[in-house]
C-alpha cells in the first residue's frame, strides 16, 4: 500500500480480492478486517492522496467506486477527488472525473493548497490575501509536510513563502495561541 509498486494489488485482483462474499478473501477473513471493498476504497484515496496514479488506474479498472467513502477515517470527510488535487495530483482527480466520480469544489482555502501543491517548480501567482491563507494553514497544517512527504520541495517552498507573508501581514496569521 505505501510503495508504487501494484505486483501485489494485481496478484491479489488475479485471486479474487475485492469481490467481497463470492471470492475467497472474504471467506478466509471473514468480519476480522474491513470488507475487500472497504479495503480497496481505503487503496484508492490512499493513492490519490500520495500520487499514485498507476494505483488509481488499477483499482478504477477494477470497479473501485471514484467517489469511494472513508470507511476507516484516515482521510476525514475529503473525497477522493479532494484528496488529489489537495495533493496536487490533477491528472489523478481528472482520471477520477472521467471514470464518474464528483468533481469537488474547493473552498478557497483549499484552493490555495492545491494550487501550490499542483503548480511545476518554475510557476509564479499572485499570493492569496493573509484571511485566505490563515484559513489555509488553520484547515490544512500538515499541507507542508505532505509537499515535503511527495517530494516536492517547490510546493514546501510556495506554502513556506506565502505562509512567511502572511504573517508578515497578520502576526497572527501563521497560526500562533495565546
Amino acid at each position: 500500500m505505501f510503495n508504487a509498486d501494484n505486483e501485489h494489488l494485481e496478484l491479489l485482483f488475479e485471486f479474487g480480492l475485492g469481490r467481497d462474499a463470492k471470492g475467497p478473501w472474504h471467506r478466509l477473513l471473514g468480519s476480522a478486517v474491513p470488507s475487500p471493498t472497504q479495503m480497496l476504497q481505503d487503496q484508492l484515496r490512499w493513492a490519490c492522496a500520495h500520487d499514485m496514479g498507476a494505483r488509481v488506474e488499477l483499482l478504477l479498472a477494477h470497479g473501485v467506486d471514484p467517489d469511494a467513502p472513508d470507511t476507516q477515517l484516515f482521510f476525514g470527510a475529503t473525497s477522493p477527488y479532494e484528496l488529489a488535487m489537495l495533493a496536487g495530483n490533477t491528472d489523478t482527480a481528472e482520471l477520477l472525473v472521467s471514470a464518474g466520480a464528483r468533481r469537488a469544489t474547493l473552498d478557497d482555502a483549499q484552493a490555495v493548497v492545491a494550487r501550490c501543491m499542483s503548480a511545476s517548480p518554475a510557476a509564479t501567482f499572485d499570493r492569496p490575501d493573509a484571511a485566505v491563507l490563515a484559513a489555509a494553514i488553520a484547515t490544512d497544517p500538515e499541507a507542508p509536510i505532505r509537499a515535503a512527504r511527495l517530494g516536492r520541495g517547490d510546493a514546501v517552498q510556495r506554502l513556506a513563502d506565502h505562509l512567511a507573508a502572511a504573517v508578515a501581514k497578520d502576526p497572527g496569521a501563521g497560526g500562533r495561541r495565546a
